[in-house]
């Protein structure tokens, strides 16, 4: 199957790429989430193994950093792939550890807002988007304050590409000072 090859073929290239996770791997995603509908690779998933499993390598790259979510909450099936939903977990989560003030924890809440979508949040105590960069967040190559790391400026885009890409949206939250909202939605299976 068609879907198949091109999962297949992805997991080939992504892992001969050295540079784990790096500027190269980021492009290469970027052009795969901007291909279209992955609707042919997606598949009924647990979004609570993805998200532990996005928190546990958060931990293990940020020790000192709490993810705080319900399983019982986050126990809803979404019609995704896997490691394109690992890879949103996993850019949310690094972006939030990024600007976050140390010792915050980052939550994470997943809920039914409409019939057949599940909606899941990524919330952060940091100093929230400066609202000259709201409009252009999700566009490659924007990057926050050059304090707060060395991301590629690639996360966000590359996310809002997975997520469109499994017939969802995402967008930041209005909310109150000192916090930050990712809301993402994806279909239910």
């Amino acid at each position: 199957m068609l879907g198949e090859f091109f999962r297949t073929s992805i997991r080939i290239v992504i892992g001969a790429v050295p540079i784990d996770r790096g500027v190269l791997g980021d492009h290469f995603v970027t052009a795969v989430a901007g291909y279209g509908n992955r609707g042919n690779l997606a598949e009924a998933s647990q979004s609570v193994g993805i998200l532990r499993a996005a928190a546990e390598r958060l931990k293990r790259a940020a020790p000192d950093r709490t993810v705080e979510w319900d399983p019982k909450e986050a126990g809803v099936s979404v019609l995704a792939d896997w490691d394109s939903l690992g890879q949103i977990f996993d850019n949310l989560l690094d972006n939030a550890n990024r600007f976050a003030p140390p010792g915050t924890p980052i939550s994470v809440r997943v809920g039914h807002e409409d019939p057949g979508r599940v909606a899941i949040r990524v919330i952060d105590r940091g100093p929230g988007v400066p609202a000259a960069m709201r409009e252009r967040l999700f566009n490659r190559f924007v990057k926050g304050p050059s304090d707060a790391g060395d991301g590629t400026g690639l996360g966000l885009a590359i996310t809002r590409g997975l997520v469109e890409a499994h017939a969802g949206s995402i967008a930041l939250e209005d909310g109150p000072p000192g916090e930050t909202t990712f809301r993402f939605t994806l279909p239910e299976s």
